[in-house]
């Protein structure tokens, strides 16, 4: 399960972004169920995880990803020019995923 903002859609299909280590990975999905608040999802994801909710557009596979968890900005520091990713409380951006 992972929040519903999370998932993505793209020229090839669905997906999420998935921090590993400090870098945005890009991780194709297939959603088996949508509440219309989280979503059941098939991928090479697993439970612990965790992924971007906030931001994604501006993100690209590879980019660096900095949640500064005092302030709550998302930056990617490479890949996207340094630009903001997305501002908010840092559990509105980063979400791990449930069992």
């Amino acid at each position: 399960m992972v929040p519903r903002e999370a998932v993505n859609i793209g020229p090839d299909g669905q997906y999420v972004f998935a921090v590993s280590g400090k870098k945005a990975v890009e991780k194709p999905v297939k959603v088996l169920f949508d509440n219309d608040k989280e979503m059941a999802i098939e991928g090479d994801l697993v439970p612990g995880e965790e992924v971007v909710v906030d931001g994604q557009l501006r993100l690209v596979p590879g980019a660096t990803v900095l949640v500064d968890r005092a302030g709550g900005a998302t930056r990617a520091a490479d890949g996207a020019g340094g630009a903001a990713a997305g501002v908010g409380r840092a559990a509105s951006v980063r979400q791990r995923i449930k069992p």
